[in-house]
């Protein structure tokens, strides 16, 4: 959605350091040798320094600079050759004499250091200036210098430097900063005609904002006034509230006033809070605008407190928690302490879900009391009439779900309430206790539903006290509906009476054949091991609890099951809708009945046909065989208890049990050529059929029965499903009435609203204005039925219209730079608190249909509301365990990618609490953004994911394991164990990571150890699932294992390290030769072995052995098993008398060489000898003629 729904923020009272930032500048400089050996001699290669990026980053572009510097320049790299000057060469020198010659000497570039102080001649030789770079403090900072490269020929003259010298710039109080002057200097140390040493100098002036800290004195201001009001708050109140009340606690805050004192419950609490309140919200006030605000739970009674109040340093109202859990105590008037039993005696409804066929929503409504006149109350009512006021009769009632009894006794303390004849519990005159469905309960902790509620009044002595003799009696009859009709589900052919094959399967110790336990030599029973503690001895099968996932697109009231018109309590704090499902595998029929323990009136089962066919959701279909159609909206069955009943169409049925409101229950049964003893998810192959306990709602509810119900994992390990149902309705009433969780109507008419006010706003119907109050009228028809008559009320509620007229106040109204506007609207403290709203109704980067006009008439609008916003949780959701700097990094890159333009920059601002803006910018005037703001809370998308992770989510899809020829459970069972580890690469492991749910189908279905051989199809082979729980976390996966191999036939010798073969004698030097040849004459000597090397050994290691043999003139190599029909490895010796042609042609060149060398040797004395003669010849010769000129 374009707008943000936000709860008002909590405000903690921590000291605040605010940040101040200076414009501040340093020089860096950074220096490192590195050895090099780069050659200086005449004609040696000239040397290259090249300075590039490496990798795609956009903080290489730009900014590498090299118009000084080179021959060869762009964007990712720039490369200058070494000048001339620096490299030995030969000059021509005059020598002066008689004769002047031209001399050609050759000159050493001189040994010592050279910078660039050195000389001019190759000034840009020594220096590389870079462009400037402006930074923002961004997690890639330090990457743009770790993908800077500078070389010097193949020698790496940067490394550790670039690190060195961004580390300098990683200053967490420097923002905002810009890189000027920024150059590399180069000086080399020169020995024997090569650079032997090259010091790089990286250096720069770095200009930037300096933050410094300051503590916040209007922050302190602030704490001050706040901690005062809540240490008041805990002196006047000390966690409870003492509320007067003229009428009693029905109904709590919502109940009606006296009609004699005029005066209501909640009249009586906001005078209790506002002559608390009111003196001291003004004690040091600056303009804080302190209101006093509070939720209410499921009772009506104030839960949370807090103050909201008007932040002037953040420019935006906030929330200080008071209390999160207040009690409440209620204390009657001496109005009501004079009104009759009646009057004092309450019975308080609970909240139920039930379904509103005009809107097709779940809603939340208080449970109707529903009056029984039946032939015994008439009698009772008879009696009360003529007791003459003594002994009188209420009536008898009927609730769903619980019902709390309050008492308010007089002063003289001589009432007492009892509840099935004993007495309640008492404190300050009051009474209270809580009356439930106890029909699944031992008999020993009560096992009923139905109550008589009596108030006796006695004669009290006035001297000594005495509560003596009855003289008065109120009688009220209760009954309380919360467990729903049991629906069981028998195998058919189930009689362990008559059978003694399925009585074995139940009976944990072996008999005899007089039925007598057989002893072991200790004298204790011997165990049977055919014994499954899992079959349930009634009805044949083993039941399995289920969350059953409903992935369908749409809103939760539809979709919460998949089933119109079905109730479950809904939890919204879990991604995925779904309910919780009873399932079996009951053969090839089930007889069908209802527990006779649990009887309700107007009890209705439908069935419903379950398409097994999709694998991607849960999905009820129509069901058209004739005599049994079976419509998607259900078809009503009689359950009638009988035996000889059964009900054998194959496929998958799912009955739903209901009464007239309230929870319902749904039992699956799988009905075909099943194993009866078989688990629901051994048979049933879909993702969406959880084991309970092993999805996030089994774990939420577990946490919950540990904590809150004290129960141990044994005990709860042994919940029925009625009993987890009953639970899961406790939860969910908790979890409302401290506000964990939201009533999903309330949190949709909130939606509502959210769009109403976004629509008029841009449409321009609402002219903005800060402080403005704001009246919208919005149609609500689809939530009357879940709204109480005091919401509707608080809400102007016009009942010709179906609307309700909301007032709103504009806290906050802002223009951005590009003149669109946030703004912040609140709704009215008298409608909010009713609604248990805590919300703030945000729009940022919001504008008008004019503006976007405007707008468009003179640029292109850039589309991105409709995708940015959920492409941001969607990248937090695949990546919930990444810390919050990686997730912002990829949230960083998502506008480029979204617009798939380059121009656009996205800025993320942290707003505190968690919660972030991104930001999108462009420096180009020709576009314009449809939304260019987007709010988003880290942590509780984050949370959520989290919550809703699964850890088999890294297998790979249609992960399939071929147990490739193992013929026993205990190998097969490693061999998946390793298999799943190995496709995880480590992530899962067994009894760490994973256990199985049941091995069941392993070990009882022996055609999954038969393997069969290879099809072209592997969906047509033979298979099993197995389902994994996680152990760490809620999760659950079902993996598909078949068996299959190339050759189902068994050698003769599995151990292949004891056959012993005839060495290979191979004459070629082809490869596919080799292979050809290789194959053959293993495959004929591995024949009487009823081996062959195709069927039986890896193709992978065979491809090893044949790069071997074309290298090796003779090769021992080993070949390895394909499956697991063989083990060990087949050792065989092989020799290719073709070896010599194999030769490498490095090998050739190197003999070429080395001949050439030695004939160069002898060439050498035979040229040099002759030359030395001549020589002293003609030296002998010009001697005797200068010696012959002289004479």
């Amino acid at each position: 959605m374009p707008s943000l729904i936000n709860n008002i923020p909590i405000y903690n009272t921590n000291r605040r350091i605010d940040e101040k930032f200076a414009p501040k500048s340093r020089h860096i400089s950074v220096s490192k040798n590195y050895n090099v050996n780069v050659n200086l001699a005449y004609q040696a290669p000239k040397a290259k320094i090249k300075i590039s990026t490496e990798g795609d980053n956009s903080y290489g572009i730009g900014w590498l600079g090299g118009s000084n510097f080179g021959v060869s320049y762009n964007d990712k790299s720039t490369v200058k050759q070494l000048s001339a000057g620096w490299f030995s060469d030969y000059e021509w020198n005059l020598q002066q004499g008689y004769y002047p010659l031209w001399k050609r000497n050759y000159v050493k570039k001189n040994n010592g250091f050279y910078d660039i102080n050195s000389g001019s001649g190759i000034r840009d030789d020594y220096v590389h200036n870079f462009n400037d770079i402006k930074f923002q403090r961004s997690p890639t900072q330090n990457e743009s210098f770790s993908l800077l490269k500078v070389t010097l020929d193949n020698w790496d003259i940067s490394s550790g430097l670039k690190e060195e010298f961004a580390k300098q710039l990683n200053n967490q109080n420097w923002s905002d900063f810009t890189l000027t002057e920024f150059k590399l200097n180069f000086a080399y140390t020169i020995s024997d005609e090569h650079i032997v040493s090259v010091k790089t100098t990286m250096s720069a002036t770095a200009k930037f904002q300096e933050k410094s800290l300051h503590e916040n004195q209007e922050i302190n201001k602030l704490n001050s006034y706040l901690n005062n009001i809540k240490n008041q708050f805990n002196t006047r109140f000390n966690g409870k509230f003492i509320i007067p009340t003229d009428t009693g606690y029905a109904n709590g805050l919502n109940a009606l006033a006296s009609k004699t004192t005029n005066k209501s419950n909640k009249e009586y609490f906001h005078d209790l809070v506002n002559n608390w309140f009111d003196p001291i919200k003004t004690q040091n006030d600056n303009n804080y605008k302190a209101e006093f605000w509070y939720t209410t739970n499921s009772k009506n009674e104030p839960s949370e407190v807090f103050i909201k109040f008007y932040n002037p340093i953040d420019k935006r109202y906030e929330q200080f928690i008071l209390s999160s859990n207040m009690k409440i105590e209620w204390q009657p008037t001496e109005f009501l302490k004079k009104q009759s039993f009646s009057s004092r005696l309450e019975f308080i409804p609970s909240y139920i879900y039930d379904y509103d066929t005009k809107t097709k929503r779940l809603v939340r409504i208080l449970s109707p009391k529903k009056e029984i006149n039946d032939d015994e109350t008439k009698k009772l009512k008879e009696e009360s009439a003529r007791s003459n006021s003594s002994q009188l009769y209420g009536g008898k009632f009927e609730y769903f779900g619980d019902v709390g009894v309050e008492f308010s006794a007089s002063d003289d303390e001589n009432e007492v309430l009892y509840i099935n004849d004993k007495p309640v519990d008492v404190l300050n005159k009051h009474f209270s206790t809580i009356l439930k469905d106890l029909r699944l309960e031992d008999k020993e902790e009560g096992a009923i539903n139905t109550y008589k509620v009596e108030i006796k009044q006695f004669k009290r002595d006035s001297k000594s006290k005495n509560n003596s003799e009855v003289v008065k009696t109120y009688t009220v009859h209760i009954t309380t509906k919360s467990v729903n009709s049991i629906l069981e589900g028998k195998w058919f052919a189930w009689d362990p009476k008559n059978n003694p094959k399925q009585k074995d399967l139940i009976t944990e110790n072996l008999l005899d054949s007089k039925g007598n336990p057989i002893l072991d030599n200790q004298g204790n029973s011997v165990k049977n091991p055919n014994f499954d503690p899992y079959i349930n001895p009634t009805t044949g099968t083993k039941k399995q609890l289920l969350w059953v996932t409903n992935k369908f697109n749409c809103s939760w009231q539809r979709c919460q099951t998949g089933i119109e018109d079905a109730i479950f309590y809904p939890d919204s704090s879990i991604a995925q809708s779904g309910f919780i499902a009873e399932a079996a595998v009951v053969g090839k029929g089930v007889n069908l009945s209802l527990n006779t323990n649990i009887k309700n009136s107007n009890t209705e089962v439908k069935r419903y046909s379950v398409n097994l066919a999709n694998q991607n959701n849960f999905e009820i279909q129509e069901h058209n065989i004739p005599g049994l159609a079976t419509s998607k909206k259900g078809t009503k069955e009689e359950i009638i208890n009988n035996e000889n009943n059964y009900f054998s169409t194959s496929g998958l049925w799912l009955f739903r049990v209901s009464h007239e409101k309230d929870q319902q229950s749904f039992k699956l049964f799988l009905i075909g050529e099943n194993s009866n003893t078989s688990l629901f998810t051994d048979i049933v192959h879909s993702n969406y059929y959880t084991p309970f306990w092993s999805s996030l709602a089994g774990k939420n509810l577990k946490e919950y029965l540990k904590k809150e119900r004290k129960l141990s994992e044994k005990n709860i390990d042994s919940l029925s499903y009625e009993k987890v149902l009953s639970y899961w309705k406790s939860y969910i009433d908790f979890k409302l009435n401290k506000n964990q969780i939201q009533d999903p109507n309330l949190s949709d008419l909130a939606k509502i609203i959210d769009k109403n006010l976004e629509e008029q706003i841009v449409n321009n119907q609402i002219d903005l204005k800060q402080n403005q109050k704001i009246n919208l009228q919005v149609d609500i028809s689809d939530f009357v039925s879940s709204l109480s008559q005091q919401q509707l009320e608080a809400l102007k509620f016009d009942k010709n219209s179906n609307s309700a007229h909301l007032n709103f106040n504009v806290e906050n109204l802002s223009t951005n730079s590009d003149n669109s506007k946030d703004l912040i609207l609140d709704l009215d403290k008298n409608q909010s608190i009713p609604l248990n709203f805590k919300y703030n109704f945000e729009y940022t980067g919001i504008r008008n249909q004019d503006e976007i006009k405007k707008l468009k008439s003179t640029k292109e609008e850039i589309l991105v509301k409709d995708f940015l916003e959920s492409e941001i949780k969607k990248t937090i959701t695949k990546n919930p365990f990444l810390s919050s700097d990686q997730l912002l990094e990829k949230i960083n890159y998502l506008s480029s990618s979204i617009t798939g333009r380059d121009d656009v920059q996205t800025i993320i601002n942290y707003q505190g609490l968690s919660d972030y803006q991104v930001e999108l910018k462009t420096s180009n005037e020709g576009i314009f953004f449809d939304k260019n703001k987007f709010k988003f809370n880290l942590k509780e998308i984050q949370e959520e994911a989290k919550n809703n992770y699964n850890p088999f989510s890294i297998l790979p899809d249609n992960f399939t394991i071929n147990l490739a020829g193992i013929d026993n459970n205990t190998q097969a069972i490693d061999y998946i164990k390793s298999q799943i580890q190995e496709a995880t690469n480590g992530k899962l492991k067994a009894n760490q990571d994973f256990d199985f749910v049941s091995l069941q189908p392993l070990i009882t279905n022996s055609t999954i150890l038969n393997p069969e051989e290879n099809l072209s199809n592997l969906d047509l082979a033979n298979s099993i699932n197995l389902g994994l729980q996680s152990l760490k976390q809620p999760g659950f996966a079902n993996i598909k294992i078949i068996n299959t191999v190339a050759n189902t036939q068994k050698p003769n010798i599995t151990d292949l390290s004891k056959i012993k073969l005839d060495p290979i004698i191979l004459k070629t030097n082809k490869e596919s030769e080799i292979s050809e040849e290789l194959i053959q004459q293993l495959n004929q000597q591995l024949v009487k072995f009823d081996l062959n090397v195709q069927d039986y050994l890896t193709a992978n290691n065979f491809n090893l052995a044949l790069e071997k043999i074309q290298n090796n003139k003779v090769s021992d190599i080993e070949l390895e098993p394909a499956n697991f029909l063989t083990n060990n490895k087949l050792k065989i010796k092989v020799e290719n008398l073709d070896f010599n042609n194999l030769i490498s042609d490095l090998d050739i060149k190197k003999d070429v060489i080395e001949k050439r060398n030695e004939s160069i040797t002898w060439i050498i004395p035979a040229i040099l000898i002759p030359i030395i003669i001549i020589s002293v010849a003609i030296f002998f010769i010009f001697r005797k003629k200068f010696k012959t000129f002289k004479k």
